[in-house]
């Protein structure tokens, strides 16, 4: 309810960026029973606007949203203070509801993410072709986008490494098919003429065989 108030009492440009904001800090753990979860994001991305600034700020301020800082590279992190308000403010509820499909196929695409930041970005470990990639390709073609810049290009990249394996496998049939053709005609034509000289091994016996007749009479 208190959180409710609150937004209500911001502008109206301030309350439609919730909608922007909530792909940034909200989940779906895939690893258990896909319950929605908390999400970490960059404070920095949440501030792209003076309304999402303004939202931010309000959230943070009567603490429904947290701040923390990356241990890595120090800049400061945002999360919402608890995981009750997924399951009880309305508006969020509603939004998760609308973008369930769209936030289970982004966690996976963030596993994948995570996986291949791992292996110091080896480009075997993009997305795999079949389910993930096709996923990827929804997300990016979706209206209602929840990949942050980071993850769009990710994807982008394993579109562009599956693509690229389609057209080397394209290539490589187009090749195996050029080469059966020039075989099978390499074995025609040796046949052809194995079938010709035959005849003519033939021919000459029954030449040579008439010659040997008329000298013997």
């Amino acid at each position: 309810r208190r959180a409710t108030q609150t937004f209500d009492s911001l502008p109206e440009d301030a309350r439609e960026a919730l909608d922007e904001l909530l792909p940034m800090l909200v989940s779906v753990d895939i690893a258990g029973e896909q319950n929605v979860v908390r999400r970490r994001a960059p404070l920095v991305d949440l501030n792209t606007t003076p309304a999402r600034r303004m939202l931010t700020e309000r959230l943070i301020q009567t603490r429904f949203l947290t701040t923390d800082e990356d241990k890595q590279n120090g800049a400061a992190i945002v999360t919402f203070a608890h995981e009750a308000l997924l399951r009880c403010w309305d508006r969020i509820t509603l939004w998760i509801d609308n973008n369930r499909d769209l936030l289970r196929m982004r966690a996976r695409v963030d596993h994948f993410q995570a996986m291949w930041n791992e292996s110091g970005r080896d480009p075997s470990r993009l997305l795999p072709a079949g389910l993930p990639v096709n996923e990827g390709r929804r997300l990016l073609e979706a209206t209602n986008q929840v990949l942050d810049e980071n993850a769009r290009q990710f994807v982008r990249s394993s579109l562009a490494h599956y693509e690229e394996g389609q057209r080397r496998i394209a290539r490589n049939r187009r090749l195996a098919f050029i080469a059966l053709s020039v075989l099978t005609l390499l074995a025609t034509a040796s046949g052809i003429i194995a079938w010709h000289m035959k005849g003519a091994a033939e021919k000459e016996r029954a030449v040579a065989k008439e010659e040997s007749a008329k000298r013997g009479r």
